[in-house]
């Protein structure tokens, strides 16, 4: 825990250093996680966040050489936490499979706004006047970071949100007959039960949920092959590499997949007009719904958290 009750220009930059020091190592830590998890988009932000961790480092010991101050070095990690600031962000930001930009953005302009209110405490409850003034200087650069964060993170969530809205509406909108939609289908459930089949190579329990399914695949796959139409390929494959390593990584692999598929089904639901799409989409919803809720089950037999 990084004290609060400092009062020289040496604990306090020898406490700027820490805060630092950890925001250095939490970010590279996170950036190595996310590329290990193939999340590229979140490593590329992170790494960008801990660069910037670093060139704060470098000028606060410049600050400390031109005025001559002695550190106080800290070499217990900073877990402070002003507990009037919600943590919402923190589980999502640290999930390296889940993690989008947006989310690590929020819980890095969370946690410039708890550096920001330790710098405020510690200026405004300092005996010292130089410490008063050098914290109220920091807290004013945290802020400014806090500010260039949340200007970013909104920016990220914009995107985020705009895009994934426009694909399952553009999803949505290009299905005009129950045979589009039984492509589309039998490309999604085709995948996912490779994907499932794989996994229950590890992961016993799994092998009735990707029974079930090959079924609905096939169920698909029949009415094409009726109407001469292949399956339409799903734009982002199930890959299937470095499967049956790591249990929790491969739950949250496949309940994301799953909850992907889920949401096309409900989506083309939603803007159907034609009764045989909306009958088909209704009955392809309950069937994903049914296998989220099967994963489910096997995470809490596992004992594994569920996906946020």
């Amino acid at each position: 825990m990084l004290p609060t009750d400092i009062q020289s220009p040496g604990q306090l930059l020898g406490a700027a250093l820490a805060v630092e020091r950890e925001a250095i190592k939490h970010y590279t830590d996170m950036a190595e996680r996310m590329r290990h998890y193939g999340n590229l988009d979140a490593v590329d932000l992170f790494h960008r966040l801990a660069g910037e961790g670093c060139e704060r480092e470098k000028q606060i010991r410049d600050w400390t050489k031109l005025e001559g101050i002695e550190l106080v070095e800290f070499t217990e990690p900073v877990t402070w936490e002003d507990p009037l600031m919600p943590n919402t962000y923190d589980a999502e930001a640290r999930d390296p499979y889940r993690s989008t930009p947006y989310k690590a953005l929020a819980y890095a302009a969370h946690n410039a706004e708890r550096i920001f209110h330790l710098y405020t405490h510690i200026a405004g409850t300092t005996n010292d006047s130089q410490t008063e003034s050098y914290a109220t200087i920091l807290a004013q650069d945290a802020l400014a970071q806090s500010r260039l964060l949340q200007s970013r993170r909104r920016r990220a969530f914009h995107s985020e949100h705009r895009g994934e809205r426009q694909r399952q509406l553009d999803t949505a909108l290009g299905v005009t007959s129950l045979t589009e939609l039984h492509a589309l289908a039998a490309g999604i459930e085709e995948s996912l039960t490779d994907l499932l089949t794989t996994m229950a190579e590890q992961y016993s329990q799994l092998a009735q949920v990707a029974a079930r399914s090959r079924e609905t695949a096939a169920r698909s796959h029949a009415h094409l092959i009726g109407a001469g139409v292949p399956a339409i390929e799903p734009d982002d494959p199930c890959d299937t590499k470095d499967l049956g390593q790591d249990l929790h990584r491969d739950m949250l692999v496949i309940f994301t997949v799953s909850e992907r598929a889920f949401n096309v089904y409900d989506t083309v639901l939603t803007h159907a007009y034609d009764e045989d799409i909306m009958l088909e989409a209704q009955r392809l919803t309950e069937a994903a719904l049914a296998r989220l809720e099967a994963i489910r089950a096997v995470q809490e037999t596992n004992e594994i958290e569920p996906a946020p």
